[in-house]
């Protein structure tokens, strides 16, 4: 009995001690997390997505080591690891594709048409729905999409000929068609036609294919194609 008793004891101290010169722990059902001292844990709830410094972890002496200063002031009512990484994300939605650090494709479980598609992502924290220049020059001419997303361009607007890609959605989400089908899109390694409409609003959305949108040009080649501004997708693209 007094030997159990003295080994409930150490293992109770070694819950509270850590030895001097320890790096960083990690946690091993999230090894994304590294916490400077302690346990990465509070009131059970493991730590989301956060590198926390060991000045930021103190001992309070009843539940071992604990977050003080900006971390412990977190408003209440807000989610644990929204407080220490912002998502790019919007609330009903969360991150399909990441392409960088500054464009990551945020899917809902509702599907939005163009119009509605800027709410997936963090509006509030300084994300927007990307843009065709956006999407180019954060590696959209290289790398397919796995989750086809809505990008804040136009390649044909209130039925008038159709456009290089702009830098804003279209003007409406209006499902209007012509009476004609004409091309939309060209195959980036052979020129040959890719898709056709006759819808009087065409948005765009990324592609797992390559090809130049709105006139046969190299200067539009990037994986992405035409699609109804008035059509659904669960998912969009969002930069910052």
């Amino acid at each position: 009995m007094r030997a159990a008793l003295s080994a409930l004891l150490l293992l109770a101290a070694c819950r509270h001690e850590l030895p001097a010169g320890d790096g960083p722990l990690v946690d091993a059902l999230h090894p994304d997390i590294q916490v400077g001292r302690g346990d990465g844990r509070r009131d059970g709830r493991a730590l989301d997505r956060a590198v926390i410094p060991a000045t930021d972890v103190q001992r309070d002496g009843k539940d071992g080591w604990h977050l003080d200063r900006e971390l412990d002031r977190r408003p209440a009512d807000k989610p644990w690891g929204e407080q220490l990484v912002p998502t790019p994300c919007g609330p009903n939605a969360i991150s399909q594709q990441v392409y960088s650090s500054s464009m990551i494709a945020c899917g809902g479980s509702a599907q939005v048409d163009q119009c509605s598609a800027a709410p997936l992502c963090n509006l509030t924290g300084g994300w927007h729905l990307c843009t065709a220049t956006e999407f180019r020059a954060r590696s959209g001419t290289i790398t397919a999409t796995s989750s086809a997303a809505w990008i804040a361009s136009c390649a044909r607007n209130n039925g008038k000929d159709y456009t290089n890609p702009t830098d804003s959605i279209c003007a409406s989400c209006s499902t209007a068609t012509d009476r004609a089908y004409t091309v939309a899109t060209w195959d980036c390694q052979t020129g040959q036609t890719g898709f056709t409409s006759n819808l009087r609003q065409l948005g765009m959305i990324s592609s797992g294919l390559c090809h130049r949108a709105g006139s046969n040009l190299a200067a539009n080649e990037a994986y992405w194609t035409t699609y109804g501004a008035g059509s659904y997708q669960l998912t969009s693209l969002c930069c910052k």
